[in-house]
């Protein structure tokens, strides 16, 4: 993969998102000192950053939120209501296996599917059968209130730093595809060099790629797909007609034609800056 077609705004704002919701995190933790600290900063940690190539991670956050919610109280509800009233290991398994089956009935319903995953893991992380069942209620909501802690704080942090939805991603896909074309514009000429012809076909391919997840993210973000595919074709015209300026601007010097192609190039690679002048250009 060419280091240009990775998506350089998005991996930043992810670093400065993370980055800052972790340091609050950890300056809480060692602020108060709680035990629960540790639980709390690996949970943020993997909700500020694995979840942020999804469609909608903060909309994904609340059903993460939902899921671990229900696996606690599964959770507690066995340790406090069922074991008490068994012993041994063998015992506290047989017991724990009514609620650990509640998960398949959640992910058999279309409205509880997204919780039945983390339900799964969150009761099946706190139920230890191999521990005889704690009398200390505190420790237990600490422990609890630790799980469900992170989801919350990477919806914060989604709807506050650098918030992500589809529209925000079609506006950046159409930054990147603009910016594509403008560097082209300012770097490729009409000599044969080597790498030219390559260069030229990965822009290309990059372009066509964008293209399509332009249309796929708009369709997310309940945009008409008829405006958003007429302004990605007119794009790839644009970038075709780019192509054969730089061939047409790279021959030699004193005709009219040359001088109004290496206008237009110039014009394209400020495309992002001023587009009322390319727009009178092409015009």
């Amino acid at each position: 993969m060419c280091s240009s077609d990775l998506d350089w705004p998005a991996a930043r704002a992810t670093f400065v998102r993370a980055s800052a919701t972790m340091l609050a995190v950890g300056a809480l933790w060692l602020a108060t000192g709680l035990t629960v600290g540790p639980f709390v900063l690996l949970g943020t940690a993997i909700m500020t950053s694995l979840f942020s190539t999804f469609d909608d991670p903060a909309r994904f956050m609340g059903n993460v939120f939902g899921g671990q919610a229900l696996g606690v109280a599964g959770a507690l509800a066995c340790q406090w209501l069922v074991w008490p009233w068994v012993d041994g290991e063998p015992a506290r398994v047989a017991a724990m296996v009514p609620f650990v089956l509640l998960a398949p009935l959640f992910l058999s319903h279309r409205r509880t599917q997204p919780f039945g995953f983390d339900y799964a893991m969150v009761s099946l992380l706190l139920l230890q059968p191999d521990r005889a069942p704690s009398v200390d209620v505190v420790g237990s909501v600490l422990g609890a209130l630790s799980v469900t802690t992170a989801p919350a704080i990477g919806w914060l942090s989604y709807r506050l730093l650098f918030p992500v939805d589809a529209g925000r991603r079609v506006d950046g896909l159409v930054a990147m595809m603009l910016h594509d074309a403008a560097d082209m514009a300012m770097r490729a000429d009409g000599t044969v060099r080597e790498g030219a012809a390559t260069h030229r076909r990965i822009w290309r391919q990059r372009l066509y790629h964008r293209m399509l997840r332009l249309v796929r993210w708009a369709e997310k973000a309940g945009e008409p797909r008829a405006t958003v595919g007429a302004g990605a074709f007119a794009l790839l015209e644009i970038a075709q007609a780019m192509l054969a300026l730089a061939d047409l601007a790279g021959r030699p010097e004193g005709t009219g034609a040359v001088r109004a192609a290496r206008l237009l190039r110039a014009r394209i690679g400020a495309a992002t800056r001023q587009p009322e002048m390319l727009a009178r250009s092409l015009a």
